[in-house]
């Protein structure tokens, strides 16, 4: 009797200690929150036992800040290695440390940082040349030469490289600052690095800015200053956005009176918008422009050629890359087209039977152009039960489930990455196995994503959700491989996906046009199990099949719209027919462009997973025609 009335108190108890501990957690977040220890604290000693109380300890810790002793923070550091909290907590005091300048203690801990962001690395710098170190300049150097902002601990070290008779190096990174059409930040190198008569010249960018067309017409300059010619440098490539013409027209007058590097780069740039246009002039500017261009711009400069299907300046743009860009498969496909078109076919063969080995979207396509059967690339391995065993006991991923079960998604992702740093190829796809276990598939995908040489493409490319994707495909005529492929690039399937813009769910749609398809379908998608989900999917194919639709059901395009929006893609087009696989390399927006790519190549490995008998990516790659037959709608689509 008195054993049962044990297990009766034990099964009363458990669920109230449970509730207590939870209401605790709560409260001691809360209490954080509000900057109030003492109430921290009574909650603290109510979850000594929890699994997740260092980080009461870390809270703890951060209200107690200014008193705080670099031996308080190295104890917490040393106990927790196995909590991310450790390497924030470090990156946090090691930046007051640099601030107060205390370099010694600092240099002292900042070997134990694992990944320094750029305000460390700066404070790192100075640190450095304080006692003189070699080398330190040259790092800094490789910091400044970048479009950029940087943290304001990297001025000390950087007033100290201009002033070491690096000059030059100001007009260097004001131009690239200016390319980026970054301002504000050419005002604050104007401000803090130029000197005297160049300063204020260069006082004038707010009005090129503002009117640079007008700028170039006044003639209040005088080309043989220097911040005068870069004034009209950045004056042309501004107003060539605002009117090409007329900036090519002012171009011709004023290009004689610049140095011949300067006029190859101005060309240059003007080429690149002129590509980025689909303007047909991009291939004439850039043959103005020399060889001494940025890598954004030889790579505009062998679109503009792939637009113009000039296959030998295709060619010869890529060979003149440097080897680390052109050996990338992006370029190497499009050699090995260009010498096919060439009638070097034998040389073409090489370069796509090396492609085909590797994966993603150019490997299918190579794989594809070589007439070979679309298949996975690599054996696939399957972890065991006992090597997933021996990720769910690790300290580090224990703490990965505490934070899940408490509802902290976030600094459950940051503990997972954490987590899984150091892991060798067979470790890394048990946990990945790991976390699809427990229906983490973004984790689970970007985890077995990080394995070099073997693979397990269940866990790559995870069919979750499968019978409400196959309703909602069925039902708006969608291709479900292609769905499937669009959700896997959103959101990697996970429900609680939230974009820095405020896209939401697997679908990946923001508030407003959540509610503008709430108007325009009339679908009821509330209820059911998984209502949630089954609302995001429902809403996402809908608008998927609506711009598909818009699109003349041409995929390349309808994935591309529903990245940047249908009204966007339509000023893409060409204006005549384009190869599909052209128009796709020449979307002026790279992460459009990227994700267009992704999302077709996973759609092509999820119609191997699907069973279907003959998955092609070229299939779907249809040419573009120059106009479309739009859908007669008096509302034009929200952007997602």
């Amino acid at each position: 009797m008195k054993f049962l009335l044990l297990i009766i108190l034990f099964g009363i108890t458990q669920p109230l200690l449970a509730a207590v501990q939870d209401d605790a957690w709560v409260g001691a977040k809360q209490a954080y929150v509000n900057h109030d220890p003492e109430l921290l604290a009574h909650y603290g000693s109510l979850l000594q036992k929890d699994p997740l109380y260092f980080y009461v300890k870390y809270w703890q810790l951060r209200l107690n800040w200014n008193a705080l002793t670099n031996a308080e923070v190295m104890a917490f550091v040393a106990s927790n290695k196995s909590s991310v909290l450790s390497q924030r907590l470090l990156g946090l005091w090691l930046e007051k440390l640099g601030k107060s300048e205390n370099y010694t203690a600092f240099r002292k801990d900042y070997v134990k940082l694992i990944n320094p962001d750029n305000q460390l690395f700066c404070d790192d710098l100075n640190a450095r040349l304080l006692k003189d170190e070699t080398g330190v300049l040259d790092e800094a150097r490789k910091l400044w030469l970048s479009p950029n902002p940087r943290p304001s601990s990297c001025l000390p070290v950087f007033t100290t490289l201009i002033s070491n008779n690096n000059y030059s190096l100001v007009w260097d990174r004001l131009r690239l600052v200016l390319d980026a059409d970054d301002v504000s930040l050419a005002r604050f190198i104007v401000d803090h690095f130029l000197e005297g008569e160049d300063q204020k010249r260069m006082n004038h960018l707010g009005e090129v800015n503002q009117n640079p067309i007008k700028f170039l017409k006044d003639a209040h300059y005088n080309l043989s200053l220097k911040p005068d010619r870069e004034l009209v440098r950045f004056a042309i490539l501004r107003a060539y956005k605002i009117d090409p013409d007329e900036a090519v027209a002012q171009w011709r007058k004023l290009q004689f009176g610049f140095h011949r590097a300067d006029r190859e780069s101005i060309w240059a740039g003007m080429g690149m918008r002129a590509a980025l246009n689909h303007d047909e002039r991009a291939v004439r500017y850039f043959s103005h422009a020399g060889l001494t261009l940025t890598y954004e711009e030889m790579a505009w400069k062998a679109r503009s050629a792939l637009s113009a299907g000039d296959w030998a300046l295709v060619r010869d743009s890529i060979n003149v890359m440097p080897t680390d860009m052109a050996h990338l498969p992006e370029w190497q496909y499009w050699l090995a087209k260009s010498e096919n078109e060439l009638g070097n076919k034998r040389h073409a063969h090489d370069i796509l039977m090396n492609i085909s080995h590797g994966q993603g979207y150019f490997a299918l396509l190579a794989s594809e152009d070589l007439g070979k059967k679309i298949n996975w690339p690599h054996e696939s391995y399957q972890p065991t039960q006992k090597d997933i065993a021996k990720i769910a006991k690790r300290t580090g991923f224990r703490i990965v489930v505490s934070l899940m079960v408490k509802g902290m998604p976030e600094e459950a992702n940051a503990q997972w990455f954490y987590a899984i740093r150091d892991l060798d190829d067979r470790s890394l796809i048990a946990a990945s196995a790991f976390a699809n276990e427990h229906h983490w598939y973004d984790l689970a995908i970007n985890t077995a994503l990080q394995s070099h040489l073997l693979h397990n493409y269940a866990l790559e490319f995870p069919i979750p959700f499968r019978q409400i994707i196959s309703n909602f495909s069925d039902s708006r005529h969608l291709n479900e491989a292609f769905v499937l492929g669009l959700m896997r690039q959103e959101s990697r399937f996970s429900p609680d996906a939230v974009s820095h813009t405020g896209a939401m769910g697997l679908m990946q749609l923001m508030p407003e046009t959540s509610h503008w398809i709430d108007q325009k379908s009339g679908d009821d998608l509330v209820g059911g199990e998984n209502s949630v989900i089954s609302r995001n999917i429902g809403q996402g194919t809908w608008y998927l099949e609506y711009v598909l639709q818009r699109c003349n059901n041409l995929l390349a395009l309808g994935a591309a719209a529903y990245n940047a929006g249908p009204e966007r893609v339509f000023s893409w087009l060409p204006k005549s027919e384009m190869d599909g696989e052209v128009w796709v390399e020449t979307i002026p927006f790279a992460e459009t462009r990227d994700y267009v790519e992704k999302v077709l190549a996973n759609a092509t490995y999820y119609s191997m997973g699907l069973g279907l008998t003959k998955p092609s990516l070229k299939g779907w790659l249809a040419p573009v025609p120059p106009a479309l037959s739009l859908l007669n709608a008096d509302d034009k689509a929200v952007s997602r």
